[in-house]
């Protein structure tokens, strides 16, 4: 994460930073310190990791060794990102299931935890959330019924954006393309999103589509 706390200072609205208390919290087994760690993540507004900066600037910066065409670097930059640059989001997923969430200031720490990683800026991030939010609100409640309906939307859009990146076959024009994207919005998500608009694809799944994620 050097790269990313390098491109943009982190705030207080920004729960990526307590992600890692949260694993060394587990990595020690200490429940106070995990349910510590997950309260703070609570007070927080999104989880970021500035994946469409990152993006823009590693890829600028290997193309400029001319060393590689754009479009590889930009490959090999989304790649590397995807490997390292995102955090490890199980532990934070592994405290809010079980009895735990019998005890109900850790089930609201929980339901705002989903929230925060929903407004995070990648598909994973938003997808950990709402594994969460799933898990914290009952079955026949609205909130849950949300959180499906998003599940299934989000992994449409992933599906949608990844097939026209295929069909690219990532060559120069598409390279320039995605960067534009990544430079004008913040989140993952809404690079796909204009991703899909622009093929002229409807960005809602057709009504018998379903996530492999339900």
């Amino acid at each position: 994460m050097q790269e990313n706390s390098r491109l943009r200072p982190r705030t207080g609205s920004d729960g990526a930073g307590w992600l890692n208390a949260v694993d060394r919290a587990n990595a020690a087994d200490d429940e106070a310190a995990k349910i510590a760690a997950l309260s703070a993540l609570a007070r927080t507004e999104r989880v970021d990791v500035y994946w469409t900066t990152l993006i823009v600037h590693l890829t600028r910066a290997l193309a400029d060794t001319h060393q590689l065409p754009l479009a590889q670097a930009l490959g090999d930059v989304i790649g590397a990102v995807g490997a390292r640059a995102l955090p490890a989001y199980m532990p934070t997923l592994s405290l809010c299931k079980g009895e735990r969430l019998n005890n109900d200031e850790v089930l609201q720490d929980c339901r705002r935890v989903a929230s925060a990683f929903e407004q995070g800026d990648t598909f994973i991030t938003e997808m950990i959330g709402l594994a969460i939010a799933r898990r914290a609100w009952p079955a026949d409640s609205p909130e849950w019924k949300a959180a499906q309906e998003e599940t299934r939307v989000a992994g449409y859009r992933m599906h949608a954006s990844g097939q026209l990146e295929l069909k690219s076959w990532f060559g120069a024009r598409w390279a320039q393309e995605f960067l534009s994207l990544c430079e004008q919005n913040r989140r993952e998500q809404d690079v796909a999103l204009a991703q899909i608009v622009k093929a002229g694809k409807s960005p809602d799944p057709p009504p018998d589509w379903t996530s492999v994620n339900n």
